[in-house]
């Protein structure tokens, strides 16, 4: 009988998997967890940043004008510097939590996901010059030059500051909202955080300026807590599918974890 030629024989040298275009490619080692590293990181970003700004804000003594801002200062110089570096913890930890969230949603709404990281970017460096900004007062605070003076070097007219402010609240007020728009159309996400972070949009930018004077702390704290009941809400929902991704990986024995949006049958 003479072998067939489809049917490999024992002495037939089994053929070498080929690399088909897709990484990593099949068979390779891979560890399942290790994409899902940085949205865990995302989740966790989303929960300590508004959590460390609503202790700023509530161990904050400014309030009021400069002048007034000056006077707090003077007379509570250390609860301010631990509200400002916790403040600058915070803005540190926007950073990655407000890019990686847009990246999450970005499959289902890619420009509205880049332009929100962008603008989330803008924000949080005019939010660096304003921490700066602050640190100069506390110099003034402690330095030999007239209060007046200090309070005119500050709100004199200043085209860098002004750079400064404009992508702070530009930044803030544009980027959130454009976030919040590719978060509800991803469908990834429930609805009520995301009323609460424009909750906070309207409280901070709306009710801040009418918040009173020094030591009137009531409207920033309630928006704050908003905001971080927003966030961390979104943190929490965003870990909890990154387990369901982990659990899907377990039972299909695959070493690639699921590529669209971290559960099978989601979009991003």
């Amino acid at each position: 009988m003479q072998p067939n030629p489809a049917l490999p024989s024992s002495s037939t040298p089994a053929a070498t998997p080929t690399h088909t275009g897709t990484f990593p490619p099949t068979g390779a080692a891979t560890t399942p967890t290790s994409p899902l590293v940085w949205v865990r990181a995302t989740a966790l970003c989303l929960v300590l940043a508004p959590l460390l700004q609503v202790a700023e804000v509530a161990i904050s003594p400014l309030g009021g004008d400069t002048f007034g801002q000056f006077e707090a200062i003077a007379a509570h110089e250390s609860a301010f510097v631990i509200s400002v570096l916790l403040g600058l913890a915070a803005t540190v930890l926007y950073v990655p939590a407000f890019v990686g969230l847009a990246h999450a949603v970005a499959q289902r709404s890619p420009v509205l996901a880049l332009v929100a990281a962008l603008l989330s970017i803008c924000s949080m460096v005019g939010f660096g010059g304003v921490r700066a900004v602050q640190g100069v007062q506390l110099e003034l605070t402690q330095g030999a030059i007239d209060r007046d003076d200090a309070v005119a070097l500050l709100d004199g007219a200043n085209p860098i500051m002004a750079a400064v402010l404009v992508l702070f609240m530009a930044g803030t007020l544009v980027g959130l909202i454009t976030l919040v728009i590719a978060v509800w159309r991803s469908g990834r996400f429930p609805k009520a955080p995301l009323v609460m972070v424009l909750a906070f949009v309207l409280f901070d930018m709306v009710g801040g300026p009418l918040s009173g004077g020094a030591g009137s702390t009531l409207v920033p704290v309630t928006s704050h807590l908003f905001f971080l009941a927003g966030l961390g809400w979104l943190g929490l929902v965003l870990w909890q599918q990154t387990r369901l991704g982990d659990e899907t990986v377990e039972r299909s024995g695959s070493a690639n974890p699921p590529q669209e949006g971290l559960v099978p049958g989601s979009r991003a």
